[in-house]
């Protein structure tokens, strides 16, 4: 086994270039899968190069002189450009190669560039779509799913429809509200359920003697007629 350079410097452990290895742009038609190189060879033609690559990257925005002039921070030196690779919709009205790389303040100005976004072949980027898949509206009550609920979907439609219907079955006392009723209520069954983790209660006498239990100013009495 031997290096594919044949030289003096030859030094270290011997390296293969797999599919696997990424091998810089600029040494793609040197460096070629199957070779073998010496460690001192790697670190020149791979890890080396790919460095200063990544440390000379530049935007390759034709107006991003122009740009960065009309920013803020224009008199900053900013060691990270935030290049990003150039959006497909963007290719055709900047007539750059679909590998180039912009900054994130270039995409943002193109879109607001009437040389740019008055282009027949402009296109305008779209809007992140709301997920009404993680939004639940029940009654005058609107849910925004988290990915830390107790509840799924079914569950907490479930969950609503009991609610409801305890709540109409409630006869409640003059001493003390319905509203701070609902949130001593609400206060026992989030403890009870999302604290101590404990089920879900459906019997109406155990449910009475669970709030009972937790707060003595909580009389509830179930109509069942």
């Amino acid at each position: 086994m031997s290096c594919s350079f044949n030289s003096t410097d030859c030094k270290g452990v011997i390296r293969t270039i797999t599919n696997n290895t990424k091998i810089p742009i600029t040494q793609k038609k040197t460096i070629l899968v199957g070779m073998k190189l010496y460690q001192t060879h790697y670190n020149k033609f791979i890890i080396n190069e790919a460095y200063s690559l990544k440390h000379n990257e530049t935007c390759s925005h034709p107006k991003h002189d122009e740009y960065k002039s009309q920013s803020k921070n224009a008199n900053k030196r900013s060691k990270n450009l935030n290049l990003e690779k150039i959006p497909k919709r963007l290719i055709p009205i900047l007539n750059l190669d679909e590998t180039a790389k912009i900054c994130s303040l270039c995409r943002k100005k193109t879109d607001n560039d009437p040389d740019y976004n008055m282009l027949e072949e402009y296109t305008a980027p779209i809007s992140k779509k709301k997920d009404d898949d993680n939004i639940l509206t029940m009654e005058n009550h609107t849910y925004s799913f988290r990915k830390d609920i107790l509840y799924n979907g079914e569950e907490l439609k479930q969950f609503e429809s009991d609610y409801q219907e305890i709540i109409s079955q409630l006869i409640i006392t003059d001493e003390i509200s319905l509203s701070n009723k609902i949130k001593k209520m609400s206060n026992i069954l989030y403890k009870n359920q999302r604290i101590l983790k404990q089920k879900t209660i459906y019997d109406s006498d155990e449910f009475n003697n669970m709030l009972e239990t937790e707060d003595d100013v909580i009389q509830i009495k179930f109509d069942t007629q």
